[in-house]
């Protein structure tokens, strides 16, 4: 049985490659599921403390106990579309260092996940009192609330100078008796003890001011126990993008082709609110996502660049994709009635797609429309619509047939037709052989109708078939590109 040449995946964004060709020995198959993305973002970080300890007596012992940790992910698929995963993290750290169990107040619990050089965070609250002073009798400092300028979050730019302006801090104290408020009232910054040497506008990142109310101890039986309360307001230092731009000259013109278009060549300047942080990048997929522009559609169409890390950033710009001076490419995406034709025989259903014979569908179980209301196809991929979709199952041993005149290029757009954990996989009959082969397991999409664009190098003429190993798959179409 001949092998499948491996190749490796691309991480760019409209096609996957992957070899079918007559073997070399050690050319071996590719194992493993692998989920197709070409780029995966750290974004951000969500808790959830319903179930958490958040209020606590004096010299307790803080616990993150029941702490649910979820970070999520932003994904590129290769039609440059982006799906958002939520996925539980069990691996967080957190930071205790602006708690004090043995002061009354309220204090910021930081939690933190790395992943590499990303790192993200989100904190939440718990309050500190005394349950000593509630069994005093007397009215007890339980509490106090204060704000910076009017907030509890300052932001300053990175680098910007920070001169903290104490005229500037509100407060007021929140005062307990028995365990019931019985009142609030507004106090002076002067009676306060503030701590903001923590603060370093030199870093991105959260700073804590820490402010200290006292009212001295109050004393009953045997006991002396001081009435103070401790909390904090934040100071944000960022530097946030102002605006992008492409600055190089690289090719907007390219050659149709079932490669991806290459970006490599673009370089983009990036602006900040501080200019010290500006900078000049190269294009990459870790630091942008692209939409529109489809490599093997010749026209001129609109490219929208958006930066990653603020996606309100965006370059527009035309691209234009000219005839191949190298390939032939025939497109098979209008799947319908008035290009089909059926035929019957033995009991076989088979459908063929256009008028040269080139595409047909053997023993398919449905042939539905998809269309929106204003008659445009439902289902799409990148820039491409496709108005109608045929279903192939294991079952039935439905098969798509292609027919290659020349080696070349076969791009298939196929979608899982049911949500499961099991990897799409399409098997793969060679032209001449007389047995399947799976050239790689891929692809599992998180939900179904996720159109994916699977490619396919071959090296001789000849039929190339294809059904799948296990679950039912949509076929929407495909591209065929034969070397002239």
């Amino acid at each position: 049985m001949k092998k499948l040449k491996k190749l490796a995946l691309i991480p760019l964004a409209f096609l996957m490659i992957f070899g079918i060709t007559s073997c070399k020995k050690d050319d071996e198959p590719q194992d493993g599921t692998e989920e197709v993305y070409t780029n995966v973002r750290l974004s951000t970080m969500e808790l959830d403390t319903a179930n958490v300890k958040k209020e606590y007596y004096l010299g307790e012992e803080f616990t993150a106990e029941n702490l649910k940790v979820y970070v999520n992910y932003v994904k590129t698929k290769l039609d440059n579309s982006t799906v958002a995963e939520r996925v539980e993290c069990l691996d967080f750290s957190i930071n205790t260092e602006n708690i004090d169990m043995y002061s009354c107040g309220t204090y910021p619990v930081e939690v933190i996940y790395r992943s590499g050089t990303k790192v993200v965070t989100q904190s939440y609250d718990i309050v500190v009192k005394s349950t000593v002073l509630s069994e005093s009798g007397q009215k007890y400092v339980g509490g106090i609330e204060v704000k910076y300028d009017g907030k509890q979050i300052e932001t300053l730019l990175l680098d910007e100078e920070f001169t903290f302006d104490i005229s500037k801090v509100e407060c007021k104290v929140h005062y307990f008796k028995n365990d019931e408020e019985v009142e609030v009232k507004a106090v002076a910054y002067t009676k306060l003890d503030i701590d903001y040497s923590k603060v370093d506008t030199s870093k991105n990142g959260d700073y804590m001011i820490k402010y200290t109310y006292s009212e001295g101890d109050i004393t009953f039986g045997d006991k002396t126990v001081k009435n103070s309360a401790t909390s904090y307001t934040i100071i944000r230092v960022g530097n946030p993008v102002t605006s992008i731009e492409k600055i190089s000259t690289g090719d907007t013109t390219f050659a149709a082709s079932t490669e991806p278009l290459d970006f490599t060549k673009w370089q983009f300047k990036i602006y900040r609110e501080n200019p010290i942080q500006n900078q000049v990048v190269n294009f990459s997929y870790d630091l942008f996502t692209v939409s529109g522009g489809v490599s093997f559609i010749e026209g001129t169409t609109k490219l929208t660049i958006r930066l990653i890390e603020d996606t309100t950033q965006k370059v527009e710009l035309d691209v234009t994709v000219v005839e191949s001076t190298t390939q032939n490419i025939s497109i098979y995406t209008d799947l319908s009635a008035e290009q089909q034709t059926v035929e019957v025989a033995d009991g076989v259903s088979t459908v063929k797609i256009g008028t040269d014979n080139v595409v047909s569908v053997t023993n398919y179980s449905e042939n539905a429309e998809r269309l929106n209301s204003d008659g445009t196809g439902k289902d799409k991929y990148n820039e491409i619509a496709f108005n109608r979709r045929i279903k192939i199952e294991p079952k039935y041993n439905g098969t798509v047939s292609i027919n290659m005149e020349a080696p070349g290029t076969i791009v298939l757009f196929v979608a899982k037709a049911a949500d499961s954990a099991t990897p799409l996989e399409l098997m793969a009959l060679l032209a001449g052989e007389d047995e399947y082969e799976i050239p790689s397991q891929y692809i599992t999409p998180t939900n179904k109708q996720v159109v994916v664009a699977l490619s396919y190098d071959v090296n001789r003429a000849g039929t190339y078939t294809f059904k799948s190993a296990e679950g039912s798959v949509y076929f929407h179409g495909c591209v065929i590109a034969t070397n002239k």
